[in-house]
């Protein structure tokens, strides 16, 4: 399983510049951004799914546009943590997936090494860009599963938001163990998994107005 994680609004200062769209819902070029990912993710040849907010009306275009990408849609409940929307997408397949997949909505890459992520599980790792909260490599692999997101400081390696997990039963038991917190859930795994960093590629955060209008 594939799962594009768009379960909640862009941030007000991009609401204010774009509309009140999920992150894979911007306009990029002539596209919207999950077209893009969807380019990416294809190779896999893996059922793909993305999230959207309950509220969320998507447009006859996009939703015929997705159907021909043969990408379903999940629409998860306003306002969850992105731990509990995870875990709400899986659990709303109603399949065994025996992998999962995950890349952020408001995230895009170029030249990743996906050759291993059907086989191994790996965390996408890359140099911060701006001061915003990240999640710090660091703090996955120092293995306090009461870790949060921090402001970092420029070129600090955090996670930057792909992900492959073989054995995903035991992320979405690490989320759930922690409050529905999606990192404390990563810190789990990467404790009781073993976990390939991929450092490779070139990662586009669109989560924020200054990393969308550069």
């Amino acid at each position: 399983m594939i799962l594009i994680a768009s379960g909640s609004y862009v941030v007000s200062s991009l609401v204010n510049e774009l509309g009140r769209i999920p992150p894979s819902f911007l306009p990029l070029g002539n596209k919207c951004l999950y077209e893009y990912q969807i380019d990416i993710l294809k190779a896999l040849e893996q059922d793909i799914y993305i999230s959207v907010p309950d509220s969320y009306i998507v447009s006859q275009f996009d939703v015929k546009r997705l159907q021909e990408l043969s990408v379903k849609i999940i629409k998860v409940p306003d306002g969850i943590s992105l731990g509990s929307s995870i875990v709400y997408s899986w659990l709303s397949t109603g399949k065994k997936y025996k992998r999962l997949v995950l890349m952020f909505g408001d995230t895009l890459f170029s030249d990743i090494n996906l050759s291993e992520c059907l086989s191994v599980s790996s965390f996408s790792v890359h140099p911060n860009k701006g001061l915003y909260d990240r999640a710090k490599l660091e703090s996955i692999t120092d293995g306090d599963e009461n870790t949060n997101n921090q402001f970092v400081e420029d070129n600090s390696l955090i996670i930057s938001g792909f992900f492959s997990f073989q054995e995903p039963h035991k992320l979405m038991q690490g989320i759930i163990n922690n409050s529905n917190n999606f990192i404390s859930g990563l810190v789990y795994y990467y404790k009781n998994n073993d976990v390939f960093i991929n450092r490779t590629g070139r990662w586009y955060d669109f989560g924020h107005v200054h990393s969308f209008f550069p």
